[in-house]
């Protein structure tokens, strides 16, 4: 039987154990939703799943889970982080939202994937489409200032950052002959795109979201974009929405790579994986989140 690829994060787990010279194996059929990995033998034995091993403390599962929680303990550090308010109803996200200012990013207080998460909120209209979204992942919803950036995720195991990847949305590019139903039926040709929970990259949607945001970028499934044209399909740069992951381990600012750190230290975490966003052409200044 053919085995699923590893995720990213147990594909850097398994590297850094290979370079360190400790013995792994993967304990599973190739079938199951979660892949559980064995680290090392006998009194250093540690089993992983996922971001979690037998030794991640469960409050610090905890406070990661929270969104609230994370901004709350990133601003005690000293740590940049977006402007945000809790809110429970839609009047609260109205006043929250004249209170910070457009754009917004609108999200439910704990979640994953990407789920209920609405980036570049600009019009009460959108706030309410956007603050019924994540409503319904969570009944606490935050609503935050939109920040600039690029998109990585920072992964930190044993008070250390072993890697970084910069995430890219969900896009295709224009061929001048393709539409975009056509172009993302090209990009899923890829062998490493599935919709697995251990493939190594996600399939490109047609859903109501992708519709969404085609129909805010004045295009449908069967337009044909010009050569170059950069088309999204997604806001946010979720793996699982499709989005792509380019390592930039040996990019990261001496900085960033101390936030990091001291985020997991903080959190008493012994793998974490944060959020960061940092502007275009800047490896200094970001913001960082759960």
């Amino acid at each position: 039987m053919r085995r699923r690829a590893l995720d990213f994060t147990s594909r850097s787990l398994v590297r850094e154990a290979e370079r360190r010279g400790i013995p792994w194996r993967r304990v599973d059929d190739g079938l199951a939703s979660r892949l559980l990995i064995e680290l090392g033998e006998g009194c250093r034995h540690v089993s992983m799943m996922g971001a979690g091993s037998d030794r991640t403390a469960a409050l610090g599962t905890m406070i990661a889970n929270s969104k609230l929680l994370s901004a709350k303990f990133l601003a005690r550090i000293g740590l940049p982080a977006a402007e945000h308010r809790l809110v429970r109803t839609a009047e609260a996200a109205a006043a929250a939202a004249q209170a910070i200012g457009y754009p917004l990013v609108v999200k439910p207080e704990s979640g994953s994937n990407g789920r209920g998460v609405a980036v570049g909120v600009a019009d009460r209209q959108a706030l309410d489409n956007a603050y019924q979204a994540a409503r319904a992942v969570n009944p606490g919803v935050l609503i935050e200032r939109f920040i600039p950036g690029r998109d990585h995720r920072m992964l930190v195991v044993g008070g250390r950052l072993v890697a970084t990847v910069r995430r890219d949305a969900a896009h295709v590019v224009g061929d001048g002959e393709l539409s975009v139903a056509a172009l993302m039926e090209r990009v899923n040709s890829d062998p490493r795109r599935a919709r697995g929970v251990l493939a190594p990259l996600k399939a490109l949607r047609l859903d109501e979201a992708t519709r969404a945001v085609l129909q805010a970028a004045g295009m449908t499934p069967q337009s044909v974009p010009a050569k170059g044209q950069h088309v999204p399909l997604a806001r946010t740069a979720n793996l699982s929405r499709g989005a792509s992951a380019t390592d930039v381990s040996d990019q990261v600012h001496p900085d960033n790579r101390w936030m990091a750190e001291t985020v997991a230290a903080m959190c008493n975490l012994d793998i974490v994986g944060i959020d960061f966003i940092t502007p275009r052409k800047s490896t200094r200044g970001a913001h960082a989140s759960r």
